[in-house]
């Protein structure tokens, strides 16, 4: 017997669907391979500008040590009191700091109390720690001598560190 409409006419044929090599992605499967690769663009682009600001504040704190010996060499041997009077010497190599806002200087006095032995165990400038994509800290130092390091702590205490790296001077100028 042939299936028939109640008017005796004969069904209308259904379509196959393709066969299953040739057929194409969902909306569904193209909107996950979308946000896919949306979120991995997006966590390229946050490590690398993480790697940058540290890399960064590196630079800044190397700009800034160079600027404090520079001042001093001026000033007859002092430090500057704040880190805003190394501005015109920075500024003066043509590169271009962040800001001061992210340092704090630690060593106020004559350079005469240091000496080529200590000037590299002497931190004369600080930068705020923060924190990297791996849940650690990292602070950047400039030296008395010129150079700048980076340091990173499991957690956010810098202390044990300071004290072991850098030498007690007599500040009560």
């Amino acid at each position: 017997m042939n299936s028939a409409w109640p008017d005796n006419s004969p069904a209308p044929a259904v379509a196959s669907p393709p066969p299953r090599s040739s057929r194409a992605f969902t909306v569904i499967e193209l909107l996950f391979i979308v946000t896919f690769v949306v979120f991995a663009a997006a966590l390229l682009v946050w490590i690398f500008s993480q790697k940058l600001a540290a890399e960064s504040r590196l630079a800044d704190a190397r700009l800034y040590a160079m600027g404090l010996t520079l001042y001093a060499n001026d000033h007859h041997g002092e430090y500057p009191t704040n880190l805003s009077q190394t501005l015109p010497y920075v500024q003066a190599t043509k590169a271009v700091p962040g800001g001061t806002n992210g340092f704090e200087l630690l060593f106020h006095g004559s350079a005469t109390d240091l000496t080529n032995a200590i000037a590299s165990r002497v931190i004369v400038l600080r930068g705020d720690s923060i924190e990297d994509r791996d849940g650690k800290w990292i602070r950047v130092y400039g030296f008395a001598d010129g150079h700048s390091e980076a340091h990173i702590e499991p957690e956010n205490n810098f202390a044990d560190w300071e004290r072991q790296h850098s030498v007690a001077l007599n500040q009560n100028r």
